[in-house]
């Protein structure tokens, strides 16, 4: 039954991920052709460079704002569609399928984060097809890369780009699980559901994020000594990168078994 609960979800957001998708995608295209013309006629063409330089600008805004309203997309039409599903209208219908509670949650889950990490790697991909191989940039990295302290890869450097892989679908969880629950506590009361939902939403946020940041900070205090000499900087971020995944792993867990604890609950639907 969770293989057609997860049909029915993919179904009702992956055609919105398509069409925004598609929009980035040409948006990216568009926007390398008049960069490559602006650099071609730097020289050759003046004017013709100018206007190009022009397009450029306006296509690379367009093309930020698309990759912008495609993150919030991939985060708050899951959430509204949790809502309406789950603790709108649509509530009634949906607790009367034979289906458990975790099973409903997971489907939710699941498809909500797997949208999120399908529009994270397009964006990243249409970004690299923007801007891959335009002259100079190349360069910028180095100089980025040597202003770190890194100018070849290192273990430290390797090891801080798989936490960073790992920590996106961690942090998918992580977002969607503080969000349903965020939700289902707004629905626990009769009224002003949704500011109540906000309010919780917040709430649990400037918790986390407090936690968090003492966190940091006691480890910042202990590692203050090796700042003033000359490590590899890949080196300092990795252990605070490395609380930093077991905390949300952490938050992602409880992210996990809280939501479906509290469905099982009178959730009041509208």
């Amino acid at each position: 039954m969770l293989s057609k609960l997860l049909k029915y979800d993919f179904r009702a957001l992956m055609p919105w991920y398509g069409v925004l998708g598609a929009v980035t995608l040409v948006l990216a295209v568009l926007n390398r052709i008049a960069m490559f013309s602006t650099f071609t006629n730097a020289e050759s063409h003046p004017i013709a460079a100018v206007f190009s330089g022009m397009a450029t600008t306006m296509l690379t805004v367009v093309f930020f704002l698309s990759l912008a309203a495609l993150s919030l997309m991939a985060v708050y039409l899951p959430a509204w569609r949790f809502y309406q599903s789950c603790l709108g209208e649509e509530g009634y219908l949906t607790f009367t399928l034979p289906v458990t509670h975790g099973q409903l949650y997971a489907s939710k889950m699941i498809s909500s984060c797997v949208g999120m990490l399908a529009a994270t790697v397009w964006g990243l991909g249409c970004v690299l097809l923007c801007y891959l191989g335009i002259p100079g940039l190349g360069e910028v990295w180095e100089m980025m890369l040597a202003d770190m302290g890194a100018t070849v890869p290192t273990g430290e450097m390797i090891a801080t780009l798989i936490l960073l892989v790992i920590a996106l679908p961690v942090g998918a969880v992580q977002t969607f699980g503080t969000l349903f629950t965020s939700l289902m506590i707004g629905q626990m009361g009769s009224k002003h559901r949704i500011f109540r939902s906000v309010v919780a939403y917040f709430a649990i946020q400037t918790v986390l994020q407090t936690v968090m940041q003492g966190v940091m900070l006691v480890m910042q205090i202990l590692m203050v000594r090796n700042i003033m000499i000359e490590v590899d900087p890949f080196s300092l971020y990795l252990p605070m990168l490395s609380v930093s995944l077991v905390f949300s792993l952490a938050v992602a867990i409880a992210g996990v078994i809280v939501p479906v604890r509290m469905m099982k609950k009178n959730l009041n639907p509208i």
